[in-house]
């Protein structure tokens, strides 16, 4: 009897609800000593692997979004979006990495 019930707590509690989202576990961040804030190696839209590099920890008027792959299978590599959208009369250009492997601004 007593093992029938710790069969059953223990489902329960590493069992999550039906329709819980469980939270992926938090990577720890590396920073250098001038703050700037490690991205690891991760692959881009045309699977191209981008090596690890140290990015700046914030950048006014953006916001960095972290490498992910989407709900289609592509892989998005790490970028810094606009927090507001362009103005009518503006277009922005993404950056790119040069082939000196810097990452270039727009």
């Amino acid at each position: 009897m007593i093992k029938k019930i710790l069969i059953i707590a223990f489902l329960l509690v590493g069992t999550p609800i039906a329709g819980a989202q469980v939270a992926p576990a938090q990577e720890a961040v590396e920073v250098d000593e001038n703050g700037w804030v490690w991205v690891p190696a991760h692959l881009n839209e045309s699977a191209q692997m981008i090596e690890g590099f140290f990015r700046e920890p914030t950048r006014e008027g953006f916001i960095w979004v972290d490498p992910y792959v989407d709900e289609e299978g592509t892989n998005v590599a790490g970028h810094w979006e606009p927090e507001a959208e362009a103005p009518e009369d503006h277009v922005y250009v993404e950056g790119h990495r040069g082939e000196d492997g810097q990452y270039n601004n727009g």
